[in-house]
């Protein structure tokens, strides 16, 4: 088989990690999320102003890809979700391209207004080594969304998770695995 990955990229507060560690357990696969990563980080070392945060998120990545890299020797199909940035995503091309992997990009995004009460709620409950920027008014979270656009360059596929139910669900969940299942009667 086809060694493939599937990245999910996306806006904030669009539901990559929780869609993508569903389809990962769904799916039985292996799911290396930038969140989870990056609080295991700051519970260990630790952070005191924005710029070491800054600081976390880029080691993050540094791991991400150095775990990509790895896995890959035992593993046929993984996940990776963060909000990647456009220059993160080369890199991790650079990575798929060099080891021969086929890749499936989604880029999650909603409504604007929609995103924002979500991040708004998931603020109050969201790890420490989230919250250096303090909460994002409205408008400075607009122009954030702005950094991080569907771009067919990287992007396969753009979901809209504004009213994300459980068919749509499915329906992503039949998309991913099309992904998987496609080149296997070559094999």
């Amino acid at each position: 088989m086809k060694k493939k990955l599937i990245l999910f990229a996306g806006h904030l507060a669009s539901g990559k990690t929780t869609i993508s560690k569903r389809i990962a357990d769904d799916l039985n696969l292996t799911s290396l999320n930038k969140d989870d990563i990056k609080e295991i980080l700051a519970k260990r070392i630790g952070f005191k102003n924005r710029e070491e945060n800054l600081k976390l998120s880029h080691a993050t990545f540094d791991m991400m890809c150095y775990m990509l890299e790895r896995a890959f020797k035992h593993d046929e199909i993984m996940i990776l979700e963060s909000n990647f940035k456009p220059y993160e995503l080369s890199k991790i091309h650079e990575i798929v391209d060099a080891l021969m992997i086929e890749t499936y990009t989604l880029f999650l995004t909603a409504e604007g207004n929609i995103l924002y009460d979500r991040y708004v709620i998931r603020d109050q409950t969201r790890d420490e080594a989230h919250r250096s920027t303090g909460l994002l008014s409205y408008d400075i979270f607009l122009k954030v969304m702005d950094e991080y656009l569907f771009d067919q360059t990287f992007h396969d596929v753009k979901i809209d998770t504004s009213y994300f139910d459980d068919q749509a669900y499915r329906n992503l969940k039949e998309l991913i695995e099309a992904f998987i299942k496609k080149d296997e009667q070559d094999v």
